[in-house]
């Protein structure tokens, strides 16, 4: 008898919305309280996770497995973002197909081999601060700015997922003061 009194008091309690933000009613098990919002009228509402289409959210876990995730949701685009590890994400879905991934992250986790890469192309003093990546199915592109006592660097990397070779596409420098 208890057990139905407690259910019954649980289908009150949500007053049989369809639409509901718990961890009830959303279908993937880490999104127990996800943070939606649709653009409507040039500015984002707040909305609830079956505004974020299935196949997104069925390739966003399949990729990144459980996050608290925050959407950004409009016509044909899906933003997701998330930090893991002290790194920010940014998934971007276009017509319910996946597009790429920006994360942004702090120099020290930078790979050893590009960390290198960029210490025989600029030389040992510029120590890397911020790295922007980029990945798409075929290549990444990291967006890194560099440091000395003098100047700033900003430079772009390219690099093929098929072949893994890294070349510099553009490099700025900047003097500091």
């Amino acid at each position: 008898m208890k057990q139905i009194l407690a259910f019954t008091f649980l289908l009150i309690s949500m007053q049989h919305h369809a639409q509901i933000t718990s961890g009830l009613s959303t279908p993937v098990s880490g999104f127990t309280s996800p943070d939606v919002k649709v653009r409507k009228d040039n500015s984002y509402k707040t909305a609830y996770i079956n505004n974020v289409p299935m196949n997104v959210m069925k390739d966003f876990s399949a990729r990144f497995g459980d996050q608290d995730v925050s959407w950004f949701v409009e016509d044909k685009e899906v933003t997701g973002c998330f930090y893991e590890e002290d790194v920010y994400h940014i998934i971007y879905y276009k017509s319910g197909r996946y597009l790429k991934t920006r994360s942004v992250y702090n120099g020290l986790r930078l790979a050893t081999e590009i960390h290198d890469f960029l210490g025989r192309e600029l030389g040992k003093e510029y120590k890397v601060n911020l790295v922007t990546e980029v990945k798409w199915e075929d290549q990444r592109v990291y967006e890194i700015s560099l440091m000395d006592d003098k100047k700033i660097c900003v430079v772009k990397i390219v690099v093929s997922n098929t072949d893994e070779e890294l070349s510099i596409v553009e490099k700025t420098f900047l003097t500091k003061g």
